[in-house]
């Protein structure tokens, strides 16, 4: 279908720009919930899911073999044991959930609290835009905000500098006590966990990539800015089997996933519960797939580096770009986190004179990531990020203007949290498609999961549903 030419966006956008540069309309975790019924959906990122993926994780041990004592032949089953408790980290910012709920507040300072968390966010902090935003911000709302996108140490890093206002202790007791266990997990636990996950896999001859968080948490400019949940590591599927066993002679236990057609293994070891690892040896699976990015050529084009004092293989920043790119506008993430932009402004920052733009240009195109990576640019533009206009380049008319226009407001942050929180929208994810048949692709994925009476009714539902959305959107051009 035809989505019109296409004119450069801004490749920077100061983060004090006011709210009525862009038309405001509804727009819409890491993890998703699974579609049993209906369209498929995503649990909104609000501070009261903030920090259950940790704790859904360690429960999940409770579910392996062996985990739990078997009943004799005949007799009922014995009650199941009590769940775990949940890891520091996921009891902190669970405990905050009633208190982080914020009230209405109206547009001025709501627009005042977006440009605060756009400024805190930044590798290095806008001060002035900060120090002018916070004293009309609502810190109840940035305080849930801030935990909600996993930006709490950020916050907290900004907030000192900015000179903090009257009305922010209570808010700002909040943010220090995430922002301070961040910084603990980072010091005790994660090089353990890294060591524990990268030494093994090094002597049996494997060579992992590690990707995303664990990757980029020592580029931030101090220690406790980049939360961390999970550990990603990527080997070819030729790989997987042997690296299962050989972390499984390490200590790792692989935790029970739902569904078939994994695309990857997640793992727990009893010395670092806090924190599971993710063994990749794919992307995402066929129904979610929106693009060419292909795990085995990442895998192929590794360099040798370190991460947290191990020998590690990492990516270069240009295929890191594109990774984390795609990986914030998965269909079931659609951008929903301010933390996966920062990473991408802070592999930018730290880049530097290396980045070769030209060579992201040239992978964009071939990996059909140009539009998840021109509005990834746009976005991160509020950051500090500037990048050439031509990657920036977004629709200037049609469905997919309409579609993506939500993601490019100031408040945007803001939707995630409170009382109401947006989903993610499900025609996201066929505006961020480059193709027509990866738009049809992701349509036929939607019965992914489903019965196969559900799946012989799908096509209808989705060719009626898809109309819907289509007058809607053209609609609001």
């Amino acid at each position: 279908m035809a989505d019109g030419a296409v004119a450069p966006a801004p490749a920077s956008i100061e983060p004090g720009a006011g709210s009525g540069a862009v038309a405001r309309q509804r727009g819409g975790a890491e993890g998703s919930s699974h579609r049993g019924d209906g369209e498929p959906r995503v649990a909104p990122l609000s501070v009261a899911s903030a920090g259950s993926g940790l704790s859904e994780r360690s429960r999940a041990v409770q579910d392996l073999p062996g985990a739990a004592a078997s009943s004799p032949a005949g007799s009922s089953p014995p009650c199941p044991p009590p769940p775990c408790p949940p890891p520091p980290s996921a009891r902190v910012r669970d405990g905050l959930r009633a208190e982080l709920a914020p009230r209405p507040v109206e547009r001025a300072v709501r627009d005042a609290t977006a440009d605060l968390l756009w400024a805190a966010c930044r590798p290095e902090p806008d001060v002035e835009v900060a120090r002018r935003a916070a004293r009309r911000a609502d810190p109840d709302l940035a305080a849930a905000a801030a935990v909600a996108h996993g930006v709490a140490g950020l916050l907290r890093r900004a907030l000192p500098r900015a000179g903090l206002p009257a009305g922010w202790e209570q808010a700002s007791r909040r943010i220090d006590t995430v922002a301070q266990v961040q910084t603990m997990q980072e010091v005790l636990v994660l090089p353990q966990a890294v060591a524990l996950a990268l030494s093994p896999l090094g002597r049996a001859g494997l060579e992992p990539v590690v990707v995303k968080g664990a990757a980029l948490v020592q580029r931030y400019p101090e220690r406790g800015l980049r939360p961390m949940v999970d550990i990603d590591l990527l080997l070819p599927a030729a790989d997987h089997g042997r690296a299962l066993q050989t972390l499984a002679g390490a200590g790792w236990r692989r935790l029970p996933q739902p569904g078939g057609g994994r695309y990857d293994a997640v793992l727990t070891h009893p010395a670092v519960p806090a924190l599971v690892l993710e063994l990749h040896h794919g992307l995402q699976g066929w129904h979610e797939r929106a693009n060419r990015l292909d795990a085995k050529e990442l895998w192929r084009r590794r360099r040798p580096g370190r991460c947290l004092g191990q020998p590690a293989w990492v990516l270069a920043p240009e295929e890191e770009m594109l990774l984390l790119a795609a990986h914030a506008g998965k269909p079931f993430h659609g951008f929903s986190r301010l933390i996966w932009l920062t990473d991408l402004a802070v592999v930018v920052a730290t880049a530097g004179s290396r980045l070769d733009w030209d060579r992201v240009a040239a992978l964009a195109r071939r990996s059909r990531t140009v539009s998840v990576l021109a509005v990834a640019l746009a976005m991160a533009g509020r950051l500090g990020l500037q990048a050439p206009a031509e990657l920036v380049e977004l629709p200037t008319r049609g469905w997919r203007r309409a579609a993506l226009l939500p993601l490019l407001v100031p408040d945007w942050p803001l939707r995630f949290v409170g009382a109401d929180p947006a989903p993610v929208p499900f025609h996201l994810r066929f505006a961020l498609a480059d193709t027509s048949w990866r738009r049809l692709v992701l349509s036929a994925g939607g019965c992914y999961g489903r019965s196969r009476s559900q799946q012989l009714v799908w096509p209808v539902l989705a060719l009626g549903r898809s109309a819907r959305r289509w007058h809607r959107l053209r609609s609001r051009r």
